[in-house]
């Protein structure tokens, strides 16, 4: 989104044996752009898995604004793979501006049947150490301890040597994951999944 090249499509005719059509000096970004990773886990549970059939799957469309995903109602979530759901990517001008777009978009994703990351997302969209940028890899760790279920606060403790129960129950939490900002004025529309917006 930030360079104007669809570069999968790349990927594919070089599979198909054609030549690269592209020079470094064609590639010229500009802009910022955010992804969240939606998947079917409770994050407040250390992150577990959650296996079932979507009931209703809805995503934002907009300037700016693209999902990827192959969840609609009915789709069922098997416990054998990932369990990513869906890509929100938003990208603005600036980290300040993708920021602005991507609070709107995480507010008009809906997915039921499954529990999902999403309120993590949105929950790390309106901390000011985030917006403000300097985060150190462990940030995420602290936060969704922080809003962990009573079990998952108790083998963390434990883990850190502060409770009874073994280290070893302790789960250990993603490293990474998208983000947004203070609101921006009017959300984006609400679309079918797999529909994608203009990149704005």
């Amino acid at each position: 989104m930030v360079t104007g090249l669809d570069l999968v499509a790349e990927q594919i005719a070089i599979a198909e044996g054609r030549p690269l059509r592209l020079a470094q000096r064609d590639v010229t970004p500009a802009g910022h752009a955010i992804e969240c990773r939606i998947n079917a886990e409770d994050w407040r549970d250390g992150f577990r898995p959650s296996p079932g059939t979507v009931t209703s799957a809805v995503f934002p469309a907009g300037p700016g604004t693209r999902v990827d995903t192959w969840v609609q109602a009915g789709s069922v979530v098997p416990p054998h793979y990932d369990s990513l759901l869906a890509k929100l990517i938003v990208s603005g001008p600036d980290r300040a501006g993708a920021l602005a777009r991507l609070r709107p978009a995480l507010a008009a994703c809906q997915i039921t049947g499954v529990s999902t990351n999403l309120s993590l997302h949105t929950l790390l969209a309106r901390q000011p150490e985030f917006l403000a940028g300097p985060v150190d890899t462990g940030y995420l760790t602290r936060l969704a301890g922080q809003h962990a279920t009573t079990g998952q606060q108790a083998a963390g403790r434990a883990a850190a040597g502060r409770g009874p129960a073994a280290a070893g129950t302790a789960r250990a939490l993603p490293a990474a994951v998208g983000s947004t900002d203070p609101g921006a004025g009017g959300g984006p529309r609400p679309a079918r999944p797999g529909q994608q917006a203009p990149s704005g």
